[in-house]
């Protein structure tokens, strides 16, 4: 396998914005200042702090991220080509996709019956789900437009909105 060791040239290209570009979505090997050496494919590169993202892909599924720190790198070594996982790591930030008011109406109603059937009492108020006074469900009615100040029922209540996903 060709590979691309920036070593002391990381100095050089990471204030080169071309470079930069370049090793997006590659599989890369990051050394840093402290000893710690981390494998992944780059998500993305801050050309301002010049830190990286790096996402370890196992069995076709994103393990974790990682960010490297731009003053705390050292080395790069990068293989020449996008990475087999390229289109993956690509999609993890892609926006979802806009509901119809058809289909929040849908989703509104399948959460309502799916919050009722495990004993979550809950009213609609026009596009939000109330449960009770204590938390409320915004469309399209997943974990991420859950509000609830009590930390026990929120974390309870997104159990569920797992589930109903």
């Amino acid at each position: 396998m060709e590979v691309q060791q920036f070593g002391d040239s990381w100095k050089k290209i990471k204030d080169d914005p071309v470079a930069l570009e370049q090793v997006l979505l590659t599989d890369a090997t990051i050394h840093c200042s402290n000893g710690q050496i981390f494998q992944g494919v780059i998500q993305s590169v801050d050309t301002v702090t010049k830190s990286i993202i790096l996402v370890r892909v196992e069995s076709n599924k994103v393990k974790d991220m990682t960010l490297c720190v731009g003053d705390q790198i050292t080395e790069i070594i990068t293989s020449p080509h996008k990475s087999k996982f390229a289109s993956l790591v690509d999609q993890l930030f892609v926006p979802a996709k806009k509901l119809t008011a058809s289909e929040i109406e849908e989703r509104q109603k399948r959460l309502v019956e799916h919050l009722e059937a495990r004993n979550l009492p809950c009213s609609v108020d026009g596009p939000i789900v109330r449960l009770s006074t204590w938390a409320h469900i915004e469309p399209p009615y997943t974990k991420n437009e859950l509000f609830c100040t009590n930390e026990i029922i929120q974390e309870r209540v997104s159990s569920v909105l797992d589930e109903f996903a």
